[in-house]
Order: structure tokens, then sequence, then C-alpha cells
């Protein structure tokens, strides 16, 4: 519990106060260099904690766009390893993700094919491992070109 107080104290601290602070104090000083101000006046984020995810908190990262000021938020998706856009921005395509769903589609469909036929599962276990074999005949080739 107070691990959890800490945690959230130090994210509102650094996230933003700390950036709030150094915005208004290059304001202050009256001469602020356009760079100085820039860094820390547009590049706010607040942290903010909101769901978990097997026990993995899900952060959520909100930014502001340097030429209309529009307000961005992503948020952490750990069940991918990645980020998903909350609001304001939409994601561009992304290969890989369609890739994966191809890869998971012909396992479902070779085990569907699998469940019911020990013929089809044995002819798909030979040419496993004819793969497996060829695979490592190449790496033993390739090492021995190394050497």
């Amino acid at each position: 519990m107070m691990a959890n107080f800490v945690t959230r104290s130090l994210a509102l601290v650094l996230g933003y106060a700390y950036p709030a602070y150094e915005c208004f104090k290059t304001v202050e000083l009256n001469k602020p260099e356009i760079e100085q101000l820039r860094f820390w006046c547009q590049y706010w984020y607040v942290l903010a904690t909101c769901q978990t995810y097997l026990g993995i908190q899900i952060f959520r990262f909100y930014f502001k766009c340097t030429r209309c000021s529009a307000e961005i938020a992503f948020k952490t998706d750990p069940q991918n390893s990645d980020y998903v856009v909350a609001s304001g921005a939409s994601r561009n395509f992304e290969p890989w993700r369609e890739e994966d769903e191809a890869v998971e589609k012909e396992k479902k469909k070779r085990a569907a094919e699998e469940m019911g036929d020990a013929m089809k599962s044995l002819e798909n276990r030979a040419v496993d491992s004819k793969r497996d074999m060829d695979i490592l005949a190449a790496l033993e080739e390739m090492r021995s070109m190394k050497v």
C-alpha cells in the first residue's frame, strides 16, 4: 500500500509537477531561450494508472502535439508488449500483426485437422521432424564453412 502511494506520488511529481515547475521557472526569468521553453512547456506528460493485466499495471501517457496542441493519449499493452493509442491519434498499418494472426489461424486449422484424424497428425509430425533435420543440417553446414 505504501509502495503504491510512493509510486503514484513519484509519477505525479516527475510526470506533471516538475515539467510545470521548469516551464514557469523559465518564463519567470523574462529572457527564456525558446528551445528551453519549448522543451519544458510543450512536452508535459501525465502518468496515470487505472488498470492492470495479470498484475502488471497499465500506464496511460498524455502528450500534446507540437503543432496544434491537441492531446494524444497512449496506454501500455502488456499482453502484446506494445502501446495502444487511447485517443487523439491513429496507428499506422502494422504488418507484423497480420502475419501473427495468419500464423495463429494456420495453427488452429492444423490442430482442428489433427483432432479428428490420427494419420494426419502423424504425417504432420513427420513433416515437422524432416524440416527440423533439414534446418539442423543447414546450420551444421554453415558452421563447417565458417571454421
